[in-house]
């Protein structure tokens, strides 16, 4: 197992972000350090990023934690389980397909987790993303935890958008591009930079987001022009023609299963789209409403029991 990574206000790392941009340094002296472990092995560090997609942090380290005590996080271990097992400690159906999907890639040497170092950032990649279920924020998780590159910003992060639209005073999350030209400043060292952030993104939580409420009204009424999902798409219609006709906001299996070509709103494939989370554009996960994800224009739908 990698030694974890650890930074500190006053190391040579922290010094340098500091220097290359006050901002970054404000995050990081309110943060003072962070350590980040990855898994026992680089399949068992890509398997749990896999269980993390689109959950809580707590909700997913339940999550891993019964899956690494009634599974394990091996190759081998996860072809033999069987899919009643997957899905007595939390594992989704497609959560499920995806992690048997990397073991057998893996297994069959369709990729070889532990050859990769001779690639470059985007090589590596390029060589994740063909297997599904792994998406771009998956592998750029594997660059940062894994291998451990130190010039990595997870720019598809909703969490660190938020904390960097907090630390750029925009008084909402920071989009894809805003994040990017800010981690231009973080060169060489944009890895601590994420990490950093990633620790300081409960400074904006309540704060940079406007909160708008997951309700028939909102669903009729918003359609806003930087969602994923416009009013002309197919899933849309039909989420805005049921909150007309009834009282309660319609589930995904009552419009059909229906799919936007994007993902959003009833979303197809969580790992593969830059999700948004206005109440006319929200995604749902296997179980439902999943909240806490932050589209670039700023607000977020929270379900309503």
């Amino acid at each position: 197992m990698p030694e974890p990574m650890r930074y500190s206000a006053g190391d040579k790392v922290s010094d340098a972000l500091t220097a290359a941009d006050p901002l970054i340094g404000r995050v990081i002296s309110r943060v003072g350090s962070v350590e980040v472990k990855s898994g026992p092995t680089r399949f068992a560090t890509l398997a749990r990023t896999v269980l993390g997609q689109q959950l809580s942090e707590s909700s997913a380290g339940a999550i891993i934690a019964r899956f690494d005590r009634d599974i394990g996080l091996t190759p081998e271990a996860v072809m033999a389980a069987s899919d009643d097992t997957m899905r007595s400690v939390g594992v989704s159906r497609r959560k499920n397909g995806y992690l048997r999907g990397i073991a057998r890639a893996e297994l069959s040497g369709e990729i070889d987790l532990d050859d990769l170092d001779s690639l470059d950032d985007d090589q590596v990649i390029g060589r994740l993303t063909r297997v599904r279920g792994v998406g771009r924020w998956t592998a750029q998780m594997f660059l940062l935890l894994a291998l451990q590159r130190p010039d990595v910003v997870v720019l598809d992060d909703t969490g660190i958008r938020a904390a960097a639209g907090h630390m750029l005073g925009l008084g909402r999350s920071a989009s894809v591009s805003e994040l990017a030209e800010a981690a231009e400043r973080w060169r060489p060292h944009r890895s601590a930079a994420t990490l950093y952030l990633y620790c300081d993104r409960s400074q904006a939580k309540g704060v940079e987001m406007s909160r708008v409420a997951y309700t028939k009204e909102n669903v009729a009424k918003c359609w806003c022009g930087s969602c994923p999902v416009q009013a002309d798409s197919k899933c849309a219609r039909d989420l805005y023609e049921a909150s007309k006709s009834t009282d309660e906001l319609p589930l995904p299996a009552q419009l059909g299963g229906l799919y936007c070509s994007t993902g959003s709103a009833v979303c197809k494939d969580l790992s593969f789209v830059n999700l948004c989370n206005c109440p006319a554009c929200q995604v749902w996960g296997e179980n439902g409403l999943t909240s806490n994800h932050y589209c670039e224009h700023g607000s977020v739908g929270t379900a309503e029991s």
